[in-house]
């Protein structure tokens, strides 16, 4: 692993997929554009503390799922695999470790596709995968980790891993992860200071005034007592229509200041911040208020336990025509199921 390098340089790269299909070709092609967008950043920002960070957003590497299940898993590769090999290269000769989303299959559910998160390291290791627990319901019809627990080896495919390397402690969780507390609260109990939060969030919810993106990335880095590295793609509606997307990435620190932030609008650019390993290892162990990990009360909450709770769908893995349709069906029947018990005792 090394000794900790204490100080050095997080680039969160705006970045937008300019295919138009999803397949190997256009893995491809992307792969290149990507590789001069890393070349790029770390070259305009390699004047004074090492480059050692390079993030790009969700699904950066192999684009956005299809129509459907069946379409989704053409374009979706293992981990590792051509994708992986190919940033590991970059990684490797540049000493800088490398995050990214990308579309992923495991050999256990072959007719699926998973929305993860890679980090690789400076020797061109992976140093972790984070698969999405909390798609973006109902139109991001991909299973969660949730809808196959019974069968999930939880040994091989740990839900909430943390990589400990010399440039921190690093954790991931994506996009509509940000809209429930758990998932980032759960990583960084785990030990991650430095958080990779890759997102492809559309409008309205990055531009003013509901600023959804900045709203749980600045919050989340309060409370959690962190960093992030937060990336959004961007791109304007005629590209994936209907969706656009308002980009607004940034890096924040662990009192939830933004340190560098990108426009909130279609274009790609950079944010950039220098990352102080010891500055939060020593805010989390000397600050008394505000001290959201170690004044944290779990004993006292019991919402997890309720016995009506977001049901899994294990039917995905084996259904190539699950799309958005049949996931708005089982939205909307979860949703009729919960709402009915949670309200059952209110006066109307």
């Amino acid at each position: 692993m090394g000794e900790l390098i204490e100080k050095y340089v997080a680039v969160g790269v705006q970045y937008n997929i300019k295919e138009q299909e999803l397949s190997e070709a256009a893995t491809r092609r992307n792969l290149k554009r990507m590789k001069d967008y890393f070349e790029w950043a770390y070259e305009q920002y390699s004047y004074g503390f090492p480059v050692k960070f390079v993030a790009f957003p969700e699904y950066a590497a192999n684009g956005y799922h299809a129509s459907n299940m069946r379409e989704a898993v053409k374009a979706v590769e293992s981990i590792p695999g051509p994708i992986t090999e190919e940033i590991s290269s970059w990684a490797k000769e540049y000493d800088c470790f490398i995050a990214f989303g990308m579309g992923e299959k495991l050999p256990e559910y072959p007719k699926v596709a998973f929305d993860s998160a890679v980090i690789i390291d400076d020797k061109g290791e992976i140093c972790l995968v984070y698969r999405k627990t909390n798609p973006w319901l109902p139109d991001e019809f991909w299973p969660s980790p949730h809808d196959l627990k019974d069968s999930w080896d939880f040994e091989k495919y740990p839900l909430f891993p943390v990589a400990k390397t010399r440039i921190g402690n690093l954790g991931a969780y994506i996009c509509n992860d940000g809209m429930t507390p758990e998932p980032c609260r759960q990583v960084a109990f785990n030990g991650a200071e430095i958080m990779y939060h890759p997102e492809l969030l559309m409008d309205p919810w990055v531009m003013p005034p509901i600023e959804y993106f900045e709203l749980q990335t600045r919050w989340n880095s309060v409370v959690n007592m962190c960093y992030h590295v937060a990336v959004n793609g961007a791109w304007t509606p005629n590209i994936a229509p209907p969706y656009g997307s308002m980009g607004g990435s940034m890096i924040t620190d662990y009192e939830g200041r933004l340190l560098s932030a990108c426009p909130k609008a279609a274009v790609e650019v950079y944010c950039m911040s220098i990352i102080d390993v010891k500055a939060v290892r020593d805010y989390r162990m000397t600050m008394p208020t505000h001290n959201g990990l170690n004044s944290f009360k779990g004993d006292l909450y019991d919402y997890y336990k309720r016995p009506v709770m977001y049901p899994s769908h294990p039917e995905i893995a084996e259904d190539p025509d699950w799309d958005a349709l049949k996931s708005r069906e089982a939205v909307k029947k979860a949703m009729k199921r919960f709402w009915e018990d949670y309200y059952k005792d209110a006066v109307w």
